[in-house]
């Protein structure tokens, strides 16, 4: 594991990011291969929220990985949604999107948010303490794996229904 710099992605960055994303999405069993568009348009989402959209840079400055947050709406109270985390594969396993998401929760946690929504692999995000959004009654507005739907709560003041996401998802 190496250190990681993480920082707030600048314009400079974002042809690279979306090769980025485009690789370590290649392989991934439940992606619809479309991640990176989906970074494209949230940046012009009025969700978008450009300081939660951030890079790892290992020791050289080179980007080895990113992070973004968009808001969402459950039950007409704004919620954060992370979409996507994105390591390239060569780099996967290393730390980063654990850096990554550590840094982001602390960030995080100085909003007015109750919780983050992300639909993920149920193990790895359960790491970071996100727990089954079924478990509070939050259902994504679409199908999805059985697990697949996260909460990470930030307060005890959690909202129900159904997830309406920026018009970006769709």
């Amino acid at each position: 594991m190496g250190i990681y710099q993480v920082r707030v992605e600048e314009n400079k960055d974002f042809d690279f990011i979306q090769t980025l994303i485009q690789f370590a999405f290649a392989d991934a069993e439940y992606s619809d291969h479309q991640e990176h568009f989906l970074v494209q348009k949230l940046r012009t989402d009025t969700a978008f929220l450009p300081n939660l959209a951030l890079v790892a840079c290992d020791e050289q400055g080179n980007i080895v990985g990113h992070i973004m947050f968009s808001e969402a709406i459950v039950d007409k109270t704004k919620v954060l949604a992370l979409a996507p985390l994105s390591i390239a594969p060569t780099n996967q396993n290393q730390g980063i999107g654990t850096t990554l998401i550590n840094v982001a929760h602390e960030q995080i946690k100085k909003l007015d948010y109750p919780c983050v929504v992300v639909l993920g692999h149920p193990n790895y995000y359960a790491k970071f303490g996100c727990e089954s959004a079924e478990k509070f009654g939050i259902q994504a507005p679409f199908e999805v794996p059985e697990g697949a739907l996260r909460v990470l709560l930030l307060t005890n003041d959690i909202p129900k229904g159904v997830i309406e996401y920026a018009r970006a998802f769709f």
